[in-house]
């Protein structure tokens, strides 16, 4: 990571906020728009659910850039006030907004200050001097009304000299990760709450040694100009042309090593808390006291998610953070919104991860109305070629795949249940016809119906893992198979994938070979993890199969002449198996949960599929007798 997510944008004091799909164009929306527009095909529209928000959209002329553009406004009766915003370049922003732009300039200015992130200097000659930018964001409410403006500078990093054999890189927490750190404090039954370090980078040092080389940076003279409103002292040091070169002595957003440093800085001080941590994953880190794990930490760039038994644990953890970073944004105790899903625990201690919000904005985005004819994510056929003229007429390609990578986002954080469908139609996003549209816009309707489902993690559940692993034999048309995999805990998934197999198979046997292999591999990686936060198990990882030859195989076949590539994963199980590092177990189809991974189920079968892996808030837990019912 290069530059640190926007932790003071917008949207996060504005949970409702839609933001516009056409990059830096600007606008001044409008309470009122012409009439809604529909993305969906008219043959497919569907009757306009009462509780969803509709979308007024607009297109405007940008005199000063001479384009058109597309203005969108949510208007909702529970939400009267949905805020948009766009970038601006500072003389346009001074042009605009002169009295809030110089405010919001100075004040980001002054931050850059106080955090001592740069000085002037004299460059060693032939030094390499980077570029910098000042740019604005100016915020309207839906009626149109100028709310705010916010300044933000960043160093031209493209142009900053470096090894590429010199390693720049920093980590952030898999999802997998903190989907198992949620397990862990539902069986546990611990607290957990999240923040976040504003202006995390400039908060961290850069070393300036041979590692990381001092870098030079040019201040233009026009926010040179408003830089010695500040510190008059320092225009001795400014050039002919009024700008200013400067030396960066910290993290400074769009530097490449930025976020390497920051995580260095923001590590040591969780190991001042007695935090280290994990092997399996640098950025979940643990504490032990008495031999047993206390503290669980996930770290996300600059967001922090503490999980501790105690409300004090977490409060004297967010203290001693604060003392070195200065005020931090901290959210409410037990209910986080956390990378685009919102996490909560309910009085029984049972953990929810849903993505409500994010739902509703891209549904609103792209004016999805009315629901799915079967409450299915897909219909019957959908992997079968179109047969109708019309229905393999071409479709806008960039729009396809925005809304497929939209739901994208939504399947793989907390819906599984539309992962499969979503990963057939990304292959249709390099030449899409009205026939994968239309299977698209099936999907959005389903999402529609279904918004508030999630996937739930419950405690006093026995934390062993199992891992449901699947393969639909000869599924493509190039003749590969299709895998299917989610590994389970605590009740709830911690991981799952729908995708296409990299090679092609000679039977089914193969096919169910090579999808266990893809999730015996994150299976190992997350019991590791297991081992490190506490997360113990009696026995070792269950992985479950329904094809009894596969299994056969695998514990006690031999070895496939002439197939190089099966005997290597063949023989990479049969030693998992034979180390115990993972049992394997027979499991009937209808209860092969990753089944719905690998195929288009239907009916009661796609309804037990999806009602044990996702649920929503307030839905029973099933027992086993339920499920086998």
């Amino acid at each position: 990571f290069d530059t640190e997510s926007d932790t003071e944008s917008d949207s996060d004091d504005d949970p409702d906020m839609v933001s516009t799909n056409e990059n830096t164009n600007r606008f001044i929306p409008t309470a009122t728009g012409p009439s809604t527009t529909s993305s969906t095909d008219a043959s497919t529209a569907m009757p306009t659910t009462p509780s969803m928000p509709t979308v007024h959209q607009d297109h405007r002329y940008d005199l000063r850039r001479r384009s058109i553009f597309t203005c969108k406004t949510l208007v909702d009766e529970d939400r009267p006030l949905i805020a948009i915003y766009n970038q601006l370049s500072m003389r346009q922003a001074l042009e605009d907004h002169p009295a809030t732009a110089k405010e919001s300039i100075k004040a980001e200015l002054q931050k850059l200050l106080d955090h001592l992130v740069f000085r002037p200097c004299q460059p060693e000659p032939h030094a390499t001097i980077i570029p910098s930018s000042l740019f604005l964001k100016e915020k309207f409410d839906s009626s149109g009304q100028f709310t705010k403006m916010k300044a933000r500078f960043v160093a031209g990093g493209h142009r900053q000299a470096w090894d590429p054999a010199d390693d720049c890189s920093s980590p952030t927490a898999a999802w997998e990760g903190t989907c198992l750190a949620l397990a862990a404090a539902a069986h546990f039954r611990l607290h957990f709450q999240a923040g976040d370090v504003p202006t995390a980078y400039l908060h961290a040092s850069r070393s300036n040694t041979s590692e990381s080389p001092g870098v030079f940076m040019r201040i233009d003279a026009q926010t040179t100009s408003f830089l010695l409103e500040l510190r008059p002292d320092w225009a001795e040091h400014c050039s002919s042309n009024g700008s200013l070169i400067v030396t960066i002595d910290k993290a400074l957003y769009g530097l490449k090593d930025s976020g390497k440093h920051w995580y260095a800085d923001i590590t040591r001080e969780l190991q001042a808390l007695g935090l280290v941590p994990t092997i399996p994953d640098p950025c979940i880190f643990t504490r032990e006291n008495k031999g047993a794990v206390d503290m669980i930490i996930v770290l996300y760039v600059d967001d922090i998610l503490i999980f501790a038994k105690t409300e004090r644990e977490i409060k004297a953890a967010w203290d001693q953070l604060g003392q070195r970073y200065g005020q931090l944004e901290v959210q409410p105790l037990n209910h986080a919104s956390w990378l685009g899903t919102t996490i909560s625990k309910d009085p029984d201690g049972h953990i929810f991860v849903d993505c409500n919000g994010y739902t509703t904005k891209i549904l609103a985005k792209y004016d999805v109305q009315g629901c799915s004819d079967y409450l299915l994510p897909s219909n019957f056929n959908l992997k079968s070629e179109p047969k109708r003229q019309k229905d393999m007429e071409a479709v806008d390609e960039s729009d396809f795949r925005g809304k497929v990578m939209s739901l994208m986002y939504l399947a793989k954080r907390c819906r599984p249940d539309i992962l499969y469908a979503c990963s057939h139609l990304a292959t249709k996003c390099t030449s899409p016809v009205l026939a994968d549209q239309k299977a698209l816009m099936q999907l959005f309707r389903y999402v529609n119906q279904t918004s508030t489902r999630g996937i739930r993690f419950s405690p006093d559940t026995d934390p062993v893992l199992f891992t449901y692993a699947d393969a639909s034999f000869n599924a493509h048309p190039d003749g590969k198979s299709h895998s299917g995999a989610v590994v389970m805990t605590c009740g709830g998934p911690v991981y799952f994938k729908s995708s296409k197999q990299k090679l092609i198979s000679k039977s089914s046997s193969e096919a169910e070979i090579i999808a266990c292999d893809d999730a015996i591999d994150m299976t190992l990686w997350l019991d590791q993890l297991c081992n490190a936060i506490g997360l113990d198990s009696d026995q070792p990882p269950i992985v479950m199969q329904d094809n009894t030859s596969a299994i056969q195989i695998m514990e006690k076949g031999k070895f496939v002449k002439k197939r190089g590539i099966i005997n290597v994963r063949f023989g990479f199980i049969r030693e998992c198996i034979e180390e115990g590092r993972i049992t394997m177990q027979h499991v009937g189809t209808d209860m092969m949960w990753a089944d719905m991974l690998t195929k288009a189920l239907h009916g009661d079968k796609f309804d037990v599929n999806a009602s044990v892996i996702t649920r929503n808030p307030a839905e029973p837990i099933a027992t086993d007798k339920d499920t086998e019912d």
